[in-house]
């Protein structure tokens, strides 16, 4: 199941699960911003447009977690 599934059936899922998959997206976040930092001040404009893809799906990821953690 894709992060995404299970943040929308975050209400589902056991109290062990919950903090594992808050805990993996917090990590992908953190990881995806390290990323796209790196390539940006390498001046790499090709691999920062590429991360910037994919730390912005972590931002959004992380904004529906805090939604239904709410």
């Amino acid at each position: 199941m894709m992060l995404r599934e299970k943040v929308q059936e975050f209400d589902d899922l056991n109290p062990d699960d919950a903090t594992k998959l808050t805990s993996e997206i917090e990590d992908a976040y953190v990881s995806t911003q390290a990323k796209f930092i790196a390539h940006y001040e390498a001046d790499d404009i090709a691999a920062a447009s590429a991360a910037w893809v994919e730390f912005h799906f972590q931002q959004k990821l992380s904004d529906e977690l805090a939604r239904a953690r709410s």
